[in-house]
């Protein structure tokens, strides 16, 4: 008792109220203290924070320095990432330190120590909730500032294992975020334990509110989520560039959030039994602490609503509006000011041409709502016009003559509002509940960026008048506008540089201005201006330049052999390019890092990657600028080998991450656009063939979706951290995993299914945005290789084709007509990749015989030769091509297939392989509903000795006819089912505990009930998935379902029904691939038929597959099933075909 009182009087200087609190704060500290349960909620707490910074240590130093992806979950950016349920943890514990302090206190007496004091119920509560509370944020502060003292230790002494957190992410949680939520979620507790008086009670109401909160938050979506986290840093994306505070929305709910706890404390010492001395304690202290909560909640939520609504009524204008689309613009000219402590102020001058025939009197133009316009002239005179919700409409006082050039004059300034950018977007992944904030931190958050650090001025914002209009549906887009720009830009920082097309700096010394002029006509123009660290050079006539923030310059300081590993490696990529008759739009090509914040995902309906723009390429924050990778060769390593990680990093990433995504958008979109007809397809197309030339033929179509279905690979888990070890480098993550997967994802079977129903002018064909757009993506693609393919890859001449249409219409549009008249010139066939297969709802289909060998007459020189023969039908209503693929003599002519048609096709081998017993070569069929390439086996052993037959004709007319034998069911037929639930996809878009130990377990597809099989995966036992392999049986694919089992027990269940057409005895025939997956066993199958059924033990041995016989049977006309039940021992089970014929056929 006399350290009670001796702790009362030290504080006996200040104000009674506060004193009392105080002392209760320091009873209740060392009595929580003291107890075990504060040392396990440390200990576990500790172990979270520790695990999870361990866990971004290694994803940065294994895998952050060879995939950019990665490098948004080191420790810089960890306190971006953190996920609710550090949260929830941390509420939990301060839950489990206060939910029964009564009996604490009273076990202590301490209780009766307070009681002796003249203590207010208020400050008795209150130094309750500021003990448990305080001591929580405590654990949390001592795991912060500790490893953010080992990440400045390490960055200082170089030892290249860990970083510090960005400093306003560690503000924002420590004094903003953790402190107000503590406090409220402590008040709560207290108050239901003085309710309740039950602990078990308190405890479980306590969990459900926890938990509750806890789903709620991960269901919000990024738009909202500032109302109900408990992290301002998840909104903010934390960057180094830009560093942010918290928004006024989350201050307002940080403040609420502590206004209420006040009420909670004021109502539980209301409800509090014990004597009070309570005089100065009011009622309406409680009722104002609740009033001012309530109304700071309202302001944040009102305020966030108003911002969402106010995009909604820009689209709903936008898509209501009756657009002309009579404006072409010709060139931009004038001044530009770049304040970004004050606004943008532009005066330009707009020349443009009318496209309609008529005169027209009325302009529509889009113009960032933000800017305020404070004059307006068309050809010299003052021109009346209406400004709203980012339409610029505007009265001509005469018409306008549609032959001529006229002048349009704005005045304007303001600053852009970010949100206006790409609102004709098919979905809105800010605003969407099913997505994660991870994927806002991939594709960015704002359109352009106006800060006093950093200014974005990107096209989409609209922040100049342009005619990119609403455009959200397939065959919707805009006619592209081609302008030439001569533009002056002013920038109030002297130490600021401006990066765009065409850019040099002009005036004298002391103003900042630069020159922006365009060699070519550009679709967009986008304007980025800091201050940064700028390394050039000039390569293969090109001037090349990277734009690095101050803050990050230390990734420009290259080794002089890796830096001459680069240029050489860039000189050559351009020299080839020129070869080929490629040039860059630009003569000159800036690299420039822009902050995590601004957006790199385009609008429209496709949606695009926003890496590229005209003379410009985006470097994101998060990736190379930031990545701790090492720069000087290592020990036994060449320069060459650390060029070569260094060009994977840029290679390797998901989504825009990856920065050289796209970058063939220099040499067409920057040139020339299509319009009309299958204008979307049409671009598709050639920027695929041109990234099937040996500079770009590594790349792919990028899609919002495949990244947003594979952010999770990033996030922080053992399996990418730990799982790699001495077998697998990160080089293999990325390149074998990341560029796999979204590869694999955006060719999945269900994108293949309705590609073979969905005619590209059909689209939007009602399946919705991802169907068409993936359709179209894969289209375009398995289009532009086959077109390659049947041109025997002559880069050349495709290349001359494209370079033709280019030359022709730089600066404006083309039209499909167009393309096709120039593939005629240039002997490219256009038939049927850019007729049928663009029209049709069908895919070619192809079924080959049994291929035939015979040796013909040697060749002048003396070699042997071999004749492989073999009938291939088409048997859709598509034109389709089939190619042979040799492994050492390259590819044969290839083979057109008319629409049900078949053709016989006789390959000469030179010098064939005579001492083997087996040929193989592979037939490509393109676009078609075989998909893959099909290996075509052909057997040596009974090859005859030197004959005088002559060759045949390569290619021959044939009556072959597809000889069916009874009644087959392969697994891809409608009578093969299986019983099993839908694999749900491990989605578990988490950085916290819950997400360490996931596995690499995308979700790729479940077709039929069960899913593909990937190498990647590790199958439940008793589950089946589905395999495509070379020796299932099959049609045009060639597939087969697997699963392992123990035993029956644990099998779902697949079953093959077949009508049977007549009463009979028949045969059951079971196909087994030759997969060599695992040893099989004796199989149980069920056959059903009426009210008959037979249990048969089926028993192939390790090396019988094939058609295997499982017996005879009576059947009556009707349904039958045959049922895979099972195994006797480990097992590995195929459902690949079944196969019913009458027993006397073929005796």
């Amino acid at each position: 008792m006399s350290t009670t009182n001796s702790t009362i009087d030290s504080v006996a200087g200040l104000s009674r109220p506060i004193r009392n609190t105080i002392c209760v704060w320091r009873f209740e500290s060392k009595t929580i203290i003291h107890s075990m349960r504060f040392k396990l909620v440390a200990i576990g707490l500790t172990f979270c924070c520790l695990a999870s910074y361990i866990l971004s240590c290694l994803m940065e130093i294994r895998v952050a320095r060879e995939v950019s992806s990665a490098v948004a979950f080191s420790p810089f950016y960890l306190l971006g990432n953190i996920d609710p349920t550090f949260f929830l943890l941390f509420f939990m514990g301060a839950l489990f330190l206060v939910f029964d302090i009564d009996h604490l206190n009273a076990r202590n007496q301490i209780t009766d120590a307070l009681h002796s004091r003249p203590v207010r119920n208020v400050e008795f509560l209150l130094g309750r909730v500021l003990g448990a509370a305080g001591l929580v944020w405590l654990i949390a502060a001592a795991n912060l500032l500790v490893m953010q003292g080992f990440g400045l230790l390490a960055q200082i002494s170089g030892l290249g294992i860990g970083s510090a957190f960005q400093l306003h992410s560690l503000f924002n949680l420590l004094i903003v975020d953790i402190p107000a939520s503590l406090l409220l979620w402590c008040s709560l507790v207290v108050l239901l334990s003085i309710v309740l008086r039950f602990r078990v009670l308190v405890v479980s109401i306590s969990l459900v509110l926890l938990l509750a909160w806890n789903h709620g938050v991960a269901g919000t979506p990024y738009s909202l989520l500032e109302l109900v986290s408990a992290s301002s840093n998840d909104t903010l994306l934390v960057s180094d560039i830009v560093p942010e505070m918290p928004s006024v929305a989350s201050l307002a709910m940080r403040m609420g959030a502590v206004a209420l706890a006040a009420a909670i404390i004021g109502t539980a010492a209301w409800l509090y039994q014990r004597r009070d001395y309570f005089s100065m304690w009011h009622p309406s202290v409680v009722i104002g602490s609740c009033v001012i909560g309530l109304l700071a909640i309202v302001t944040a939520t009102t305020q966030v609503l108003l911002r969402n609504s106010q995009v909604e009524t820009w689209k709903h204008a936008h898509e209501n509006y009756s657009w002309s689309d009579n404006v072409d613009i010709r060139e931009i000219q004038g001044t530009l000011l770049i304040n970004p402590k004050d606004r943008l102020h532009l005066d330009l001058d707009v020349a443009f041409s009318l496209n309609n025939e008529d005169p027209t009197s009325t302009l529509s133009l889009v113009f960032n709502p933000a800017m305020s316009v404070s004059m307006l002239e068309l050809n010299g005179s003052p021109s009346e016009f209406e400004f709203r919700n980012g339409i610029l409409e505007v009265q001509s006082t005469t018409p306008l003559d549609s032959s001529g050039v006229h002048t349009m004059r704005i005045v304007a300034a303001g600053k852009p509002n970010p949100r206006f950018a790409y609102i004709d977007a098919p979905f809105d992944y800010l605003a969407d509940p099913a997505l994660p904030i991870q994927v806002t931190h991939a594709f960015g958050r704002d359109g352009s960026i106006y800060d006093k650090n950093y200014v974005a001025l990107m096209p989409g914002v609209h922040w100049y008048p342009n005619t990119r209009r609403y455009a959200s549906e397939f065959g919707d887009r805009p006619v592209p506008d081609f302008f030439s720009v001569n533009m002056v830009v002013e920038l109030s920082n002297a130490h600021w540089q401006l990066v765009g097309p065409g850019t040099s700096k002009i005036g004298n010394e002391g103003v900042n201005k630069y020159l922006v002029k365009v060699e070519q006509p550009i679709p967009e123009l986008g304007l980025f201006a800091s201050e940064f660290e700028t390394v050039t050079a000039t390569l293969a006539g090109i001037s090349l330049a990277a734009h690095i923030h101050t803050r990050h310059a230390e990734n420009l300081n290259l080794s002089p052999e890796v830096m001459n590993e680069l240029e050489n490696s860039v000189e050559n990529s351009f020299n080839l390019a020129a070869k080929l008759g490629m040039k860059l739009a630009q003569p000159s090509l800036s690299f420039v890092e822009v902050p995590n914040r601004l957006r790199t995902v385009g609008g429209g309906w496709r949606m695009d990657a926003l890496n590229v723009l005209p003379g410009v390429v985006l470097v994101k924050e998060r990736t190379f600028p930031v990545a701790n990778i090492a720069l000087e060769p290592q020990k036994n390593e060449q320069p060459s080998d650390r060029f070569e990680n260094l060009q994977a990093f840029f290679g390797l990433g998901l989504g825009t991450d990856k920065a050289l995504r796209n970058l063939s958008a220099h040499y067409w979109t920057h040139f020339t656009a299509a319009r009309g007809e299958y204008a979307e397809v049409l671009d598709l197309i050639v920027l695929n063939l041109l990234w099937n030339t040996p500079p770009h033929g590594w790349n792919f179509s990028f899609s919002p979706y495949s990244t947003i279905q594979l952010v999770p690979l990033m996030m922080l888990s053992a399996s990418v951290t730990g799982d790699l070890g001495d077998e697998h480098s990160p080089n293999w993550f990325g390149r074998y995993v990341i560029l796999s997967l979204e590869h694999r994802f955006a060719t999945r079977n269900d994108v293949w299914e309705h590609l073979a129903e969905t005619p590209l002018d059909t689209i939007p064909s009602g399946l919705g945005h991802q169907t068409d757009l993936e359709v179209a993506l894969l289209k375009s693609r398995k289009i532009a290789e086959a077109l390659m393919e049947y041109h025997g890859r002559e880069y050349e001449k495709i290349l001359a084709w494209l370079m033709a249409v280019r030359k022709r219409f730089a600066g404006r549009t083309y039209r499909y007509e167009d393309l096709i008249a120039a593939a005629e010139e240039h002997g490219i066939e256009t038939h049927p990749f850019l007729t049928d297969w663009l029209t049709k709802s069908t895919l070619p289909g192809f079924v080959t015989s049994a291929a035939k060998v015979v040796r013909v007459s040697d060749d002048d020189e003396g070699y042997p030769r071999l004749q492989i023969t073999m009938d291939i039908r088409n048997t859709e209503s598509v034109s389709g091509i089939v190619i042979p693929w040799h492994r050492t003599s390259g590819h044969d002519q290839p083979v057109r297939i008319g629409p049900d048609s078949v053709r016989r096709i006789n390959i000469l081998l030179t010098n064939p392989p005579l001492d083997q017993n087996e040929y193989s070569f592979r037939l490509y069929s393109g676009l078609s509903l075989n998909r893959d390439s099909v290996e075509v086996r052909v057997d040596l052993s009974n090859i005859g000795g030197q004959s005088s037959q002559s060759p045949s004709m390569y290619v021959e007319d044939s009556g072959w006819e597809i000889q069916s034998r009874g009644i087959v069911v392969d697994d891809l037929d409608p009578g093969f089912t299986i019983q099993q639930p839908k694999i749900e996809a491990t989605r578990t878009l988490t950085s916290g505990p819950m997400g360490w130990f996931r596995s690499l377990n995308p979700e790729i597809e479940h077709f039929f009930g069960h899913q593909d099989m990937d190498s990647l995966y590790q199958p439940k036992l008793g589950w089946w998935m589905r395999l495509a392999e070379e020796n299932a049986y099959g049609v045009h694919r060639r597939t087969t379902a697997v699963a392992t089992v123990r035993n029956r027990t644990n099998l779902h269940s697949a079953r093959f029904s077949a009508n049977i057409p007549e009463s009979d005895r028949w045969k059951l025939d079971y196909h087994v691939p030759n997969c060599h997956l695992g040893p099989i066993f004796d199989i149980e199958l069920r056959i059903s038929n009426g009210t008959e059924s037979w249990d048969v033990l089926f028993d192939p041995t390790y090396n019988s597959f094939g058609w295997i016989s499982v017996g005879e049977f009576e059947l009556t006309e009707g349904s039958t099933t045959v049922e895979v039940m099972g195994a006797s021992y480990r097992s590995t089970l195929y459902a690949d075909a079944i196969r019913w014929t009458q027993a006397n056929e073929g005796k």
